[in-house]
C-alpha cells in the first residue's frame, strides 16, 4: 500500500480554533468545544494509501458528532477516555473501542486530557463480510455503530497497536512509522482482521444496559433543533416545547451531559458554525463577516467580534484572511 510521509503536530499553543479543526478535519468529525480561550492540543496524522491514521489529545471539553465520508468505516480506540466522557450516551473508559460503518450517527462529550487513535479506512468487500457475519455485534437492528470494552479485546493485540502508532505520532517514539507500516501493523487497522479479532471475543460489545445516560435522545433532540433554527433568534422555552420537557430539565440535561446550559451551549453552537463558515471559502467566494454572523443568528456584530476573539483567540477577520490566503 503506497504511503506518505508522516506529518506530526507537537505540543502547541496556537488559536483554539485552529487547533480543534487541524484535529477533526482529519479525522472527519464535527466538533464544538465546550470551553473558551486559548485551547491545547496535540495532532498527529498520516495517509496510508487510501486511509487516514490520526491521533489526537485535547485539553478542553469536546462535544462532537460522526461525520464519515461514504464508503468508509471508523476504527476508533480511546486510549485516555478522561472521566465524564462518553459516547451515544453511554460512558466511555480508556480502552474502550468504537466501530462506525457508512451511514452511522453518534455523538461523544471527550473530557479534558483525553487521548484518540483512529484509523479511518475505506470499506473494503473483507470488511463488509466480516461485518456481515457478525450482525449481534451491533445490537439494534439497523444500528451502523458499536462499542466494544477494553475486556472485548484483551487477548488481542489491538491495543498494542494502537499504542505504538500513538507514540510514533504524538508521543515518545519508540518506532518510526516507517516502522509501524513496514511491520504491517498499519494494514491490520484498516482491513478486516482488527474486526475478526474483535468479534471472536465471547465479550459482548457495550449496550444501554452498561450505564446508559437517559437524557441522551433528549440533547440530540435539542442539539438537532438549534442547528435547524441557527439562523434566527431561539428562545428555551421554544427548545424546550420542541423536545417537549421543562424549562428547568432541558437545562438539567444540558448540564449533565455537557456540563453547561441550554443557552451558553447555543452561544458556543453559533460561534462555530460562523467559524467553519469563515473557513470554508476561497478567494473566489470570499463571505463578508457581517453575513456570516447573521446567518447565524448573530446580530450585534461587535458583540460577536468579542464573543469570537473570546472563545477562539482570534478575530473573525483573521480566520477569513487565513483561509484566503490558505486558498490561494
Amino acid at each position: 500500500m503506497a504511503t506518505s510521509p508522516v506529518q506530526v503536530e507537537r505540543k502547541f499553543a496556537l488559536p483554539g480554533i485552529d487547533v480543534m479543526r487541524r484535529a477533526f478535519d482529519e479525522c472527519k468529525m464535527e466538533a464544538i468545544s465546550l470551553s473558551e480561550g486559548e485551547l491545547r492540543g496535540t495532532l498527529g496524522s498520516y495517509r496510508h494509501g487510501a486511509a487516514m491514521l490520526c491521533s489526537f489529545v485535547v485539553d478542553f471539553a469536546i462535544h462532537s458528532r460522526f461525520v464519515l465520508p461514504p464508503g468508509y468505516f471508523l476504527f476508533c480506540y480511546f486510549y485516555q477516555a478522561a472521566q465524564g466522557s462518553w459516547c451515544a450516551g453511554m460512558p466511555l473508559h480508556s480502552g474502550t473501542v468504537l466501530l462506525a460503518l457508512p451511514g452511522s450517527s453518534c455523538e461523544m462529550m471527550l473530557a479534558p486530557e483525553s487521548s484518540i487513535s483512529l484509523a479511518l479506512a475505506p470499506v473494503r468487500p473483507s470488511v463488509l463480510s466480516a461485518v456481515e457475519r457478525n450482525p449481534d455485534s451491533f445490537g439494534d437492528a439497523g444500528q451502523q455503530f458499536s462499542l466494544f470494552r477494553p475486556e472485548c479485546h484483551t487477548e488481542t493485540r489491538l491495543g498494542a497497536r494502537y499504542a505504538v502508532m500513538f507514540d510514533s505520532l504524538i508521543g515518545k517514539p519508540r518506532h518510526g512509522m516507517s516502522v509501524f507500516v513496514e511491520s504491517g501493523m498499519a494494514d491490520t487497522l484498516v482491513d478486516d482482521r482488527a474486526l475478526n479479532e474483535l468479534f471472536a471475543q465471547s465479550v459482548p460489545a457495550l449496550t444501554p444496559a452498561n450505564g446508559y445516560r437517559p437524557h441522551y435522545p433528549t440533547l440530540r433532540k435539542a442539539v438537532r433543533f438549534m442547528r435547524a433554527n441557527l439562523h434566527r433568534d431561539i428562545y428555551i422555552e421554544e427548545i424546550a416545547a420542541a423536545v417537549q420537557i421543562s424549562d428547568r430539565s432541558l437545562r438539567h440535561v444540558f448540564d449533565d451531559l455537557l456540563g453547561v446550559s441550554p443557552t451558553r451551549y447555543l452561544s458556543l453552537l453559533r460561534l462555530h458554525e460562523a467559524s467553519r463558515r469563515l473557513s470554508v471559502h476561497g478567494n473566489a467566494s470570499r463571505p463578508s463577516i457581517k453575513a456570516v454572523a447573521m446567518s447565524c443568528g448573530l446580530w450585534d456584530l461587535s458583540r460577536f467580534a468579542a464573543n469570537y476573539r473570546r472563545a477562539f483567540g482570534e478575530h473573525p477577520s483573521a480566520t477569513l484572511m487565513r483561509t484566503c490566503s490558505f486558498a490561494s
